[in-house]
């Protein structure tokens, strides 16, 4: 990836800023990178929650207040240097440097899959989620914006039956207590 202003999202923090009740998507192709010293993101769990589809990268910097969840099924975080760090921080891979803290928040799971099959289907087949982040938190299922109910759970994947009345090229949905995440590629529904 080159570094050009269409295929590159940089977020720079400036010294002391805060970032609290937001909820950023990253679609392929955008990076966010929150550099800054003793800046503050999110005030307390379920705050900020950042959902990256895609292949890239995401990181922090230094000697900052982190609090959210991160999900990025395909992509890296990079957590920094001396940062507090609490929530959920879900990836492909997961980088840091030295003298982070984490924490957890209880109760809320990230919801994010990594791919689903089949990829064409029809109003009443199910389909299969697939995702190393954890599935057990997801409380409802949209495919073509419309609720699909949801079949069966295991680690790792879970069921859902495509809903009358979906067409076309669905995006297909999840959502849970740290919000939605839309999966990369569409459903074909016949």
């Amino acid at each position: 990836m080159n570094d050009a202003p269409s295929e590159r999202l940089v977020a720079h923090i400036a010294w002391n800023w805060a970032i609290s009740s937001s909820t950023i998507g990253l679609n392929h192709g955008l990076e966010w990178t929150a550099s800054s010293h003793a800046a503050s993101f999110g005030q307390q769990c379920g705050d900020l929650a950042v959902f990256a589809r895609g292949p890239g990268s995401f990181g922090f910097g230094r000697n900052s207040a982190i609090t959210g969840f991160f999900c990025a099924p395909a992509r890296l975080i990079q957590l920094g240097h001396d940062n507090d760090l609490t929530g959920q921080f879900i990836a492909d891979e997961v980088n840091s440097d030295s003298n982070n803290r984490g924490h957890c928040c209880g109760g809320a799971d990230c919801a994010c899959f990594d791919h689903f099959s089949p990829t064409s289907a029809r109003a009443g087949d199910t389909i299969t989620l697939f995702g190393s982040c954890p599935l057990s938190g997801v409380g409802a299922v949209r495919i073509c914006g419309l609720a699909a109910a949801i079949t069966s759970r295991a680690a790792g994947e879970l069921r859902a039956t495509v809903p009358a009345g979906a067409t076309g090229a669905c995006a297909v949905e999840v959502a849970s207590h740290g919000g939605a995440f839309t999966g990369v590629g569409a459903l074909s529904v016949e």
